[in-house]
């Protein structure tokens, strides 16, 4: 069995496009050098058995509800479908350079709540497949 990164709601592509545009309109924010946007992370590190409880392949959607910026990182505050560990499931937008997990600093802080737009997902792992 593979060693297992993370799992994760991978977004669609056409999911990935529209939080990126959503990002821009609804924020009035321009990206920041490295954009992501790509998944909401269920568990870091998860053991074989949790990704055996998996659903792997699973449909799934994350609806927007918040969102947080500053000039270190970007991130949406989501309502998945699927369980996250995290205590503010999230998808990170984009960085400065540094690391995605700034996301949950950023999102403790505090965020602006929204009803933004419901994106389309899997339930995979990463390495995927």
């Amino acid at each position: 069995m593979k060693k297992v990164s993370y799992s994760a709601i991978f977004l669609d592509d056409a999911s990935h496009r529209e939080l990126l545009a959503w990002w821009v309109k609804a924020t009035g924010l321009p990206l920041l050098s490295q954009v992501h946007g790509h998944h909401m992370t269920i568990k870091f590190k998860p053991s074989p058995e949790e990704v055996a409880q998996l659903d792997l392949g699973q449909k799934a959607k994350l609806r927007v509800i918040g969102w947080a910026a500053d000039e270190k990182g970007q991130a949406v505050l989501v309502y998945p479908e699927v369980e996250s560990t995290k205590a503010h499931p999230h998808i990170t937008v984009s960085t400065d350079g540094g690391s995605p997990a700034y996301s949950n600093d950023l999102l403790a802080a505090g965020f602006t709540r929204v009803a933004g737009p419901t994106l389309d997902g899997v339930v995979d792992t990463f390495p995927r497949g």
